[in-house]
C-alpha cells in the first residue's frame, strides 16, 4: 500500500476546498475514487502528493513535498 495526501482544488477559482489522506494501491485508484466522490461533476480537481506512512499517521500535521498529480502547468 501507498499513502497519499489529496487536495480538492476549485476549477473555477483555483482555491483549495478541502484536503484528506488516503491509503491506496496506486495513484490511479486515488484518482478514480476522487472522480467518483469528490469532483462534483468537474467543479473540483485533485492535487495529489505521495506521502510516507509516518506522515499519513500524523495527518494533518505536515506539509507534503512529493506532488505526483495536479501541479502540471497548463
Amino acid at each position: 500500500m501507498k499513502y497519499f495526501y489529496i487536495e480538492r482544488i476549485n476549477t473555477q477559482d483555483g482555491r483549495r476546498n478541502g484536503f484528506y489522506a488516503q491509503k491506496a494501491e496506486n495513484l490511479e485508484k486515488v484518482l478514480l475514487d476522487f472522480d467518483e466522490a469528490e469532483s462534483d461533476g468537474g467543479l473540483y480537481a485533485p492535487r495529489v502528493a505521495e506521502i510516507t506512512e509516518a506522515e499519513y499517521e500524523n495527518f494533518p500535521y505536515f506539509l507534503p513535498k512529493n506532488w505526483v498529480y495536479g501541479t502540471e502547468e497548463e
